[in-house]
């Protein structure tokens, strides 16, 4: 099966999750994960992890004249972020939005680098129709270039506001 990889990768990160937040809860609430500061720009709340992710066009141009783009996870926030290999392929994952919840995907930059990032494909919960990443986060107010938080719990990474 070909997703095997992806799903042991996914269940890995889902494992490493749930320990640091077991850590966590018997750690003072001004401590980060397992007990140290996280990089500067990520930060953890309770049962979420908080990244920066920033807008970073693809260099191509959809049909509606939109250029294409993708949420890269930036350099300070990638320890909070799972670890892929870019033959795990794409990860599911629920992106929620304020315009709406969507399914989509992650996937590693480079077989050198487990930097994920959340592909520019996506999928309405609500009505099953394709969407772009692009299309959604115009409709949200975000630009190309601009660095937005992301909450990470589970699978479901939200689009949070900034701090």
């Amino acid at each position: 099966m070909q997703n095997q990889p992806a799903i042991a990768s996914a269940t890995r990160w889902l494992q490493s999750i749930t320990a640091s937040m077991k850590a966590m809860q018997n750690q003072p609430a001004t401590s980060g994960v397992l007990g140290s500061q996280p990089p500067s720009g990520t930060k953890m709340s309770g049962r979420a992890s908080f990244i920066r992710c920033s807008v970073d066009s693809m260099r191509q141009t959809y049909a509606d004249g939109r250029i294409r783009v993708v949420l890269a996870v930036r350099p300070e926030s990638v320890h909070h972020a799972p670890k892929l290999r870019l033959s795990d392929g794409r990860i599911p994952i629920t992106l929620r939005t304020p315009v709406g919840d969507f399914e989509a995907g992650i996937r590693a930059w480079s077989s050198g680098s487990d930097r994920p990032y959340v592909c520019p494909d996506l999928r309405s919960k609500t009505t099953g129709q394709k969407e772009t990443l692009a299309r959604v986060l115009e409709h949200c107010g975000i630009r190309t270039g601009s660095i937005i938080n992301l909450e990470i719990s589970g699978s479901t990474w939200r689009i949070a506001p900034a701090v």
